[in-house]
């Protein structure tokens, strides 16, 4: 019984890492073009968010969060240009 709970676990961390790998790309690719961004994750809800700063105030928030099957459904040349699009249109 143990050991199916190791292994259990072990798989149950690697979706979490596939997570946190795709949103990183998604950073890494903001920061290309020239949006300075944090990635931010919730391990135990798999919960991925991207944060920025505030044009007005200079806060980080969050621009816009995912749940684990989202990001891994997730095109990220689409997504660059909708983060975009979102951060041009809100206000914090």
């Amino acid at each position: 019984m143990k050991k199916n709970k190791k292994n259990n676990i072990k798989v149950n961390i690697f979706p979490n890492e596939v997570g946190v790998e795709k949103l990183n790309i998604l950073s890494m690719m903001l920061e290309e073009i020239g949006v300075p961004n944090l990635s931010a994750t919730n391990k135990e809800i798999r919960g991925y968010g991207i944060l920025v700063d505030c044009s007005c105030c200079g806060d980080k928030f969050c621009i816009k969060s995912y749940s684990y099957k989202e990001l891994m459904v997730l095109n990220i040349k689409e997504e660059i240009f909708n983060l975009l699009t979102i951060r041009e249109n809100s206000f914090h």
